[in-house]
């Protein structure tokens, strides 16, 4: 049996680009976009911190439970583990800061896909391509009212 190799066809695919939108809805979605980004960067920092601090944690117990006489590192080890949880509860406070900010963003966002989003006189997909385009190009759903 032999293998037949067919020549695709090259077609002209349109490249997807963002949908026509207004200067001052473009301004506020990259706003939107730029404080959405930096809270998931910040929302990985508390995961690792997270994950540090339970590890820190550990380890100190299993120091106090398998050296209790070696009071100098149990002592240092604790104190390291506060400086950590601080750091942690720092970045948690961080993180839940930008979500407001975020939140708030993306709830105007919503409200003006909702109302206001284009200047057509008529019935237009404006809103539904821009939804469409956000969920394809940045995984943000605009269809519901929840992050």
């Amino acid at each position: 049996m032999g293998v037949i190799i067919h020549p695709l066809s090259v077609q002209n695919i349109k490249q997807d680009c963002m949908p026509t939108i207004s200067p001052r809805m473009e301004r506020l979605f990259k706003e939107f976009l730029s404080r959405y980004h930096e809270w998931r960067s910040y929302q990985k920092r508390e995961i690792a911190w997270l994950t540090a601090t339970m590890l820190m944690g550990l380890t100190n117990l299993a120091t106090w439970a398998s050296i209790p006489s070696a009071w100098a590192i149990n002592i240092l080890l604790f104190l390291l583990f506060l400086g950590v949880l601080h750091y942690y509860l720092s970045i948690k406070q961080k993180v839940t800061h930008l979500y407001i900010n975020v939140h708030i963003l993306y709830l105007h966002f919503l409200g003006k896909l909702e109302v206001g989003f284009c200047e057509h006189p008529g019935n237009c997909q404006c809103a539904e391509q821009f939804k469409k385009y956000v969920w394809e190009h940045y995984r943000i759903s605009f269809y519901e009212d929840k992050l």
